[in-house]
């Protein structure tokens, strides 16, 4: 299964579909697909 994490591009919008920890739990099960720098504009 993958799962997608798409980076915001819009100005000002910072908003990611997962948090640090799900993305996490979701790397150890190898079903997720994050993309780079998703979730810099929130600090993530």
């Amino acid at each position: 299964m993958q799962i997608g994490v798409p980076k915001e591009v819009k100005d000002q919008e910072f908003r990611v579909g997962l948090s640090p920890s799900s993305v996490r739990v979701c790397c150890e099960k190898a079903i997720s697909f994050v993309e780079t720098e998703a979730g810099w504009g929130r600090d993530f």
